[in-house]
């Protein structure tokens, strides 16, 4: 018989952002809990877009509008953390900045402070990166020596935590996504894959447009675009992210505008359903992208992917399936764009053969499971 979650929940999560892949980690963590019989979550903060809500969804509360700021957002915390029991933190990458995790680690010491003893809390699927400098790294620290658990999504992330920390409950899992292809089956079956569309995801950043500028990069998604094109292939450019911070939409738009052959490109947009994307996704081939759950949801559709990474988050994922290392590029470090041509006409004539060695689907799904059952136990703790 599965024991139920009863205590109250606050998660702190990207939701409400217009981001394909926080939006699929917090439907992937609400499924379980749901599994657990919990029947309503409050998100700390939610953004000004819609939050994707399935059917049969836990009941999403928010204690903060997209807005919310001031002396109104510390009178709503000190009247309302105090009723919940649990504090879930992530998915995603939440482990990065000294800013980012301070908040967090503040969060969770204003709520002990309120409640008058420690809460059980837990950060789950979430990833490190590599620290700009030594604060950044003593913040990170402090979290780590102060949560309850951590899970998280990428080998390299647990490794470096535990350099960090004698906190003893951290656990090495993948990227909470994941957990979706075991609940729904039969939307990310894919027997047939057509061969002739490749779905392309390319990342212009508003707060880096020194190295996102046309001279450095877009000269080269043109040219991965146009060589798609010359082999008669249909594109679809995806834009998996609508928030403020990034301007994909913009890009996209570009390259159609000024590609060889735009009657074969088509655009996509995420639109806040989870399962739309996903059902547009299985309409390729072959995806190749920067975005991380562009190629985590190609790995779950079994789509043959190369990877772009601007950061380090799309290699570790590439690492922790045993993805060919051949298939992924640091895109910022790609002065040459010919071994990535070549590696694309690789990836085209080599199909699903790359997964010959590659983890799993379903051991991937069961690691996911395996660590969310540690939390479930966290939760249900007596405090």
């Amino acid at each position: 018989m599965t024991s139920k979650i009863i205590n109250k929940i606050l998660n702190v999560a990207w939701i409400g952002q217009g981001d394909f892949g926080d939006e699929a980690m917090a439907y992937a963590l609400r499924k379980y809990l749901q599994s657990k019989g919990v029947e309503s979550i409050t998100y700390y903060h939610h953004g000004q877009y819609p939050s994707y809500q399935g059917e049969n969804d836990l009941a999403i509360k928010k204690l903060h509008t997209f807005n919310a700021r001031g002396f109104k957002k510390k009178i709503i915390d000190y009247i309302k953390l105090r009723s919940f029991s649990s504090l879930i933190i992530g998915g995603g990458s939440i482990l990065h900045s000294f800013n980012s995790i301070k908040w967090k680690l503040n969060l969770i010491k204003k709520m002990e402070r309120f409640t008058h003893h420690k809460i059980r809390s837990a950060a789950v699927g979430v990833s490190i990166n590599p620290f700009k400098n030594s604060s950044d790294e003593k913040m990170c620290r402090d979290f780590l020596d102060h949560i309850g658990l951590a899970i998280f999504r990428d080998d390299y992330s647990y490794q470096l935590a535990k350099k960090l920390t004698q906190n003893k409950n951290l656990f090495s899992s993948l990227d909470t996504s994941v957990y979706l292809a075991d609940q729904f089956p039969g939307d990310f079956a894919n027997p047939n894959r057509p061969e002739d569309t490749i779905g392309l995801m390319f990342v212009l950043n508003k707060n880096k447009q020194e190295f996102f500028d046309k001279e450095k990069h877009f000269a080269k998604y043109l040219k991965v675009l146009n060589h798609l094109l010359d082999k008669n292939k249909k594109v679809i450019l995806f834009t998996f992210y609508l928030g403020h911070d990034y301007s994909d939409v913009k890009l996209n738009y570009k390259l159609k505008k000024f590609c060889q052959n735009p009657d074969n490109v088509e655009l996509f947009s995420f639109d806040g359903d989870i399962f739309a994307t996903i059902k547009k996704m299985k309409q390729c081939g072959y995806i190749i992208s920067m975005r991380l759950h562009g190629i985590i949801f190609a790995y779950l559709l079994q789509i043959p992917f190369v990877s772009l990474a601007y950061d380090r988050k799309n290699d570790n994922f590439c690492r922790s399936v045993n993805y060919p290392s051949q298939m992924s590029f640091s895109f910022d470090r790609l002065n040459d764009i010919q071994p990535l041509i070549n590696s694309i006409d690789t990836l085209l004539a080599s199909g699903r053969s790359v997964y010959h060695n590659v983890m799993p689907v379903a051991k991937a799904s069961k690691k996911v499971l395996d660590n969310f059952e540690k939390l479930s136990k966290l939760i249900q703790t007596k405090l």
